[in-house]
């Protein structure tokens, strides 16, 4: 690996709100279908139930931790690849010099929660770098200011 590529990971605090609110989500939905379903024979309800809660539990324990795993953002000096995927791997990439502009969307309290996302936007395309730590976030958007600057003066210079 150069000094100019770096590898970044998504916030564990992001993998940790997303396993504690998936319990109580099932749960609501359960008590809604419960609910909704009073016709229905108790047999069917009790089977959609349990598989709400089976699917929930999936999520936490299996899906979510390989997703996180998984998961990681890579920037070169000619690209920006995201990589993700839980039993598949998938891998994106972008070009840097196609690179129009970056935005960091960070919720209350993104620091403890994990919840930074980096949209990219490019000629035709947008990649979203989700769940980053807040300071990558702000580390990566000051690099793509850098960018844009250095882009900016080269066409300025142009004849």
């Amino acid at each position: 690996m150069n000094h100019l590529q770096k590898s970044y990971r998504p916030d564990p605090h992001a993998q940790y709100l997303l396993q504690l609110l998936a319990l109580p989500t099932a749960l609501v939905l359960i008590a809604a279908v419960r609910y909704v379903l009073k016709v229905v024979p108790a047999g069917i309800v009790n089977l959609i139930c349990s598989l709400l809660l089976l699917a929930a539990l999936l999520g936490i324990f299996i899906l979510l931790p390989f997703w996180f795993r998984n998961t990681r953002y890579i920037i070169t000096e000619q690209d920006i690849i995201s990589i993700s995927g839980i039993f598949i791997r998938r891998e994106k990439r972008m070009r840097l010099r196609a690179l129009q502009c970056s935005t960091i969307v960070q919720t209350p309290f993104c620091k403890y929660t994990g919840m930074t996302f980096l949209p990219l936007h490019a000629y035709g395309s947008t990649l979203i770098l989700l769940f980053l730590k807040k300071e990558d976030a702000a580390e990566l958007c000051m690099r793509f200011a850098d960018l844009f600057y250095l882009a900016a003066q080269e066409e300025s210079h142009a004849p």
